[in-house]
């Protein structure tokens, strides 16, 4: 026996698979079955959701204008955006052609249902997953910017957000930072952390409260302003501070305590 003869003698696709007709690749459908809840289900990790086709009403069947009475399908959701639409919800579903008369074998490639109304136009896009959905996004990391640089960041590196100015605030490993600046310079900084809180302003100074200690630095001079100013122990009385030129007179607001 030849080569060529050995090949010809071999069985191809359609003799094992037999033959087929053509399979629209597109299906415009429905969700839900008529009488059946829920309209989805949860089978090995993989959510199922019960579709009604637009193809296949039975001729005994009162015509619905507007409803999907055909097959009744199981279909799976694409990935990236994991929804279940409503019940009722008008969608195209995709059956590849290799695994078409598999059970789940289609796929939810869209929802066709009405535009929103509000915040949705040629120059605005819109995600809406409806008033009753919570929306989670999810990634190692997610940022959310405009073009003038305004971004609000979710990651490994911790929780920022920034304006088109440079101001901002960073939360990460246990620690919050509030940041206002000037043409990209931070000048003014608050830190806080569970042990320490600081305050930070490059042109005049630092302000430091940590292990029951405050600490006080100025590039100029620095004032206590009060109705009373009491220095020392809280737990002695204090002494009136001498003001004015030597040998001065004593102060009626400020007091020393050893």
């Amino acid at each position: 026996m030849t080569l060529d003869a050995a090949i010809a003698e071999l069985p191809n696709d359609a003799d094992v698979l037999g033959g087929g007709g053509d399979l629209l690749l597109f299906e415009p459908a429905s969700v839900g079955w008529d009488g059946v809840d829920p309209h989805f289900d949860t089978e090995g990790g993989v959510t199922l959701v019960r579709v009604t086709l637009v193809r296949g009403r039975h001729p005994s069947t009162p015509l619905q204008p507007d409803v999907a009475q055909g097959h009744q399908v199981l279909c799976r959701i694409g990935g990236g955006l994991f929804r279940i639409p409503k019940k009722g919800t008008s969608v195209m579903v995709g059956f590849p052609t290799a695994f078409a008369g598999h059970p789940a074998a289609g796929v939810i490639v869209c929802t066709t249902e009405a535009s929103p109304d509000i915040q949705f136009s040629d120059t605005k896009a819109k995600l809406d997953v409806g008033a009753d959905t919570e929306l989670v996004l999810k990634g190692k990391s997610v940022t959310i910017t405009d073009y003038d640089n305004r971004f609000l960041h979710v990651g490994p590196d911790g929780v920022m957000l920034q304006d088109e100015h440079g101001n901002g605030v960073i939360l990460k490993s246990g620690a919050i930072m509030i940041f206002v600046a000037d043409a990209g310079d931070a000048k003014t900084l608050l830190q806080m952390t569970p042990k320490e809180l600081s305050l930070l302003q490059k042109d005049t100074g630092f302000v430091k409260l940590t292990g029951g200690n405050l600490t006080l630095l100025a590039s100029g001079s620095a004032g206590l302003l009060g109705g009373n100013v009491s220095i020392g122990s809280p737990l002695k009385p204090g002494l009136p501070a001498l003001i004015g030129a030597p040998p001065g007179a004593p102060s009626t607001s400020v007091f020393i305590s050893p």
